[in-house]
């Protein structure tokens, strides 16, 4: 039974999206998965083939790899490692784990809600940026590699040609420059581009994942009946 089919759940909706933004002082804090709760990360030799279905969920929401922690105030996303989740933490994920109401802190999934991989607009975008900073980075290399074996020609040719005036060095030097910093300005811009679109990214995903784990939350209590106190 949908949350929304019921009377008064726009509103219900809006209180929760309220409580999403809400701000609070403290730190984040990751506690590490029971061992049933592992999914087969680390299975036995003897039943390394018996891995449960979902088990490729069991993934740190930064890295992707095998997750053995959890954000101890939404229970709802994953990492393999505190740093991991100090990393998202910080693109995001601490104001909206730290809006959820605290009578629904400490409700614990059954499985990891699925996260979205983000829309077809957004993966052209991070890969054309890519695209451009490879294209970049391999252009100011080849940059450098001909300025350097110009230099060096130079270097062996001297004694058969004029040394050329200071004007000219000065001017040859002074366009180098120029152009290396231009492109080094570029790459920078095209970097800051790419890790905002990926903050974007884990944010959303971040607010997509508890948004998904208070409706289920919501919808079961009101399958279920009236709210009572929360079972742990």
């Amino acid at each position: 039974m949908l949350l929304l089919d019921f009377p008064g759940s726009a509103a219900v909706v809006a209180t929760l999206l309220l409580a999403l933004v809400a701000l609070s002082g403290w730190r984040p804090r990751v506690e590490r998965l029971r061992p049933d709760e592992t999914d087969g990360a680390k299975p036995d030799p003897e039943c390394s083939t018996a891995l449960p279905a979902h088990a490729s969920a069991r993934l740190c929401s930064v890295c992707k790899a095998s997750a053995f922690w959890r954000c101890k105030c939404c229970k709802a996303v994953l990492y393999c490692s505190q740093k991991c989740q100090i990393i998202h933490w910080r693109s995001g994920h601490g104001k909206l784990a730290r809006g959820i109401p605290e009578e629904r802190r400490g409700f614990r999934l059954d499985h990891q809600a699925e996260l979205p991989d983000g829309s077809t607009t957004f993966r052209s975008k991070v890969e054309r940026l890519h695209k451009i900073l490879n294209e970049m980075e391999a252009s100011l290399s080849s940059h450098k590699a001909e300025r350097k074996a110009q230099s060096s020609m130079h270097g062996s040719s001297v004694a058969f040609h004029p040394k050329p005036s200071q004007e000219a060095v000065d001017a040859a030097r002074t366009d180098r420059r120029a152009s290396e910093g231009l492109r080094s300005a570029e790459l920078s811009t095209l970097r800051a581009e790419l890790e905002q679109a990926i903050a974007e990214r884990d944010a959303l995903s971040s607010k997509v994942a508890i948004l998904k784990l208070e409706i289920k939350r919501l919808s079961q209590l009101i399958e279920e009946g009236p709210i009572g106190e929360d079972v742990i």
